[in-house]
């Protein structure tokens, strides 16, 4: 009874002093930490000579409790704990793994997106340099074609100077059309002259027509003045 005199006075100083965590002492379970307690208490009772020093060692004791009890919670603390760590810490592995394999699916799509560059890059390589060839045989195909466009222009303009005796003036348009319009020109010019010829002929035929009719006019005069001569003649003739 005396030891939870001692233990209850030892509570009700623990649960007034400032700071005090935890639960009284005479809840705590008889360990070793108990025994270190009660043999602390002897030496107390051995060494106590005033009042004062008794109230200091009991605050000391009291100290010491608070960090025995705040050391002992956190003992309980860690081993409640423990399980949740191991939860955690066994989930941490599962996220650990399938963090690790979806940054290895992240880095083979990577390297393919990087494969894929690469060859778009080369594909456009290559294609510039095919248009760029591209380019300069076409840019060698119009200098040739140039130079036989001149060519042939002028054994144009020698064939025109040619056939209509006259040089070709400078025109934008093409050789066929200029042809055309040269050869039509000159079939006006024709069918002018002959109509002109035609009209000539006419007159020629209508004058020559009026030219034997006189004649043949002339022709009668001529038998009757003949005709008359011949008759006064005779008439001389007979008279004589």
């Amino acid at each position: 009874r005396a030891e939870s005199s001692r233990r209850s006075d030892k509570d009700t100083q623990m649960n007034d002093s400032p700071g005090f965590i935890g639960t009284p002492t005479s809840s705590l379970p008889d360990t070793g930490e108990d025994i270190e307690m009660g043999s602390f208490e002897d030496d107390n009772e051995l060494n106590v000579k005033s009042g004062d020093g008794k109230n200091a060692d009991r605050e000391k004791t009291t100290e010491d409790l608070r960090k025995e009890r705040k050391a002992s919670d956190k003992r309980e603390t860690i081993e409640h704990s423990r399980p949740k760590a191991r939860n955690l810490e066994s989930r941490d592995i599962d996220s650990e793994k399938r963090l690790k394999s979806i940054n290895r699916t992240l880095v083979k799509e990577n390297m393919g997106l990087k494969d894929s560059i690469a060859n778009l890059e080369k594909l456009q390589k290559d294609k510039a340099e095919e248009f760029e060839s591209q380019l300069r045989d076409c840019n060698k195909k119009a200098v040739a074609l140039g130079e036989k466009n001149d060519e042939m222009e002028n054994d144009f303009r020698l064939l025109y100077s040619n056939i209509f005796g006259e040089d070709l003036l400078l025109s934008l348009q093409k050789p066929s059309d200029i042809i055309w319009e040269k050869l039509e020109t000159e079939f006006k010019k024709r069918c002018n002259i002959e109509q002109e010829q035609v009209t000539l002929l006419e007159k020629e035929k209508t004058l020559t027509a009026s030219l034997e009719a006189e004649s043949r006019k002339q022709e009668i005069r001529i038998q009757q003045l003949e005709q008359e001569f011949e008759n006064v003649s005779q008439s001389l003739r007979q008279e004589q």
